[in-house]
C-alpha cells in the first residue's frame, strides 16, 4: 500500500477462487483522515503496475501477464444464472 500512495489508509484484503484461479482483492478508500482525497490519476499505470511486478518477483507469485489467463479446470465452476455473477465468470475469448 505504501508503494501506491495508500500507506496510511485502512484496507481489507481478501482471497477467493471464483474465476478458475486464486486471486486477491484489496479494498480501501481514497479519502484521507483530514477529508482530502488521494489523487488516483493513472495509479494503475504509474504505481500499481510497478508495485505488482516487485511483489510477484519478491514472493515468487504467478505473473499477471494481462487480462487473458488460462483457466484451471479444477477451480472453475459452472455458472448458474441468478446464483453467481456470470458477466466475468469465464475469460473473454
Amino acid at each position: 500500500m505504501d508503494k501506491i500512495g495508500f500507506g496510511n489508509q485502512p484496507y481489507l484484503v481478501y482471497q477467493h477462487f471464483d474465476a478458475g484461479h486464486p486471486h486477491i482483492h484489496v479494498v480501501t478508500t481514497n479519502i484521507q483522515r483530514d477529508g482530502h482525497r488521494i489523487i488516483m490519476y493513472n495509479i494503475g499505470w504509474n504505481q500499481s503496475k510497478k508495485a505488482r511486478l516487485e511483489l510477484e518477483e519478491k514472493y515468487g507469485l504467478v505473473k499477471a501477464k494481462g487480462r487473458r489467463q488460462e483457466v484451471n479446470p479444477e477451480n472453475a465452476r459452472k455458472a448458474v444464472y441468478g446464483k453467481a455473477e456470470t458477466r466475468r465468470r469465464y475469460p473473454m475469448s
